[in-house]
């Protein structure tokens, strides 16, 4: 501890500052200065012109003219029957039963046993169809159609509902 403070560290001579020298121009700035540089005359005129800068209060770019797109002559060919075909079918031209499904679908043939006179249960929509069909009920309801549900005993303990599409 009692050590002197000037000894304890060992400075090199690269690191420490020449107080006489500080205003000195180093070995490197002195080459650098005895270097020439070549530099346009400003009589010459630049290669390209300088385009002028957007400004940065969002002023408006002048617009540019778009060219006329070149259209080709499609010959007419069988897809074009299939795009008509598409078309009566998007147009309403499909035969539709009186719930607005087209005619011969699952929802046609179940919204039709849903609205015979004795109605039908799930279970006989899903024996004859293969689908139970129960969304179609429910969307018939958003159309404004009115479906009535009866509970009636089944064959075991539980109830059974009969739905009718009036």
């Amino acid at each position: 501890m009692g050590e002197d403070p000037k000894g304890a560290l060992d400075i090199p001579e690269f690191l420490k500052r020449a107080i006489g020298k500080a205003n000195a121009q180093s070995e490197s700035e002195a080459q650098m200065s005895d270097m020439t540089v070549d530099t346009p005359d400003p009589d010459e005129a630049p290669a390209k012109p300088r385009k002028p800068r957007s400004k940065a209060n969002g002023a408006v770019k002048p617009a540019v003219k778009a060219k006329p797109a070149k259209v080709k002559a499609k010959p007419a060919s069988k897809p074009a029957k299939a795009k008509a075909k598409a078309k009566a079918a998007s147009t309403g031209l499909v035969d539709r039963d009186k719930y607005g499904f087209s005619l011969g679908t699952l929802k046609s043939k179940a919204a039709a046993m849903y609205a015979s006179k004795s109605g039908a249960t799930l279970k006989e929509v899903s024996d004859k169809l293969g689908s139970v069909q129960l969304n179609l009920l429910k969307g018939c309801v958003a159309k404004g159609f009115k479906v009535i549900r009866k509970k009636e005993e089944g064959s075991g303990s539980r109830k059974v509902t009969r739905y009718f599409l009036k």
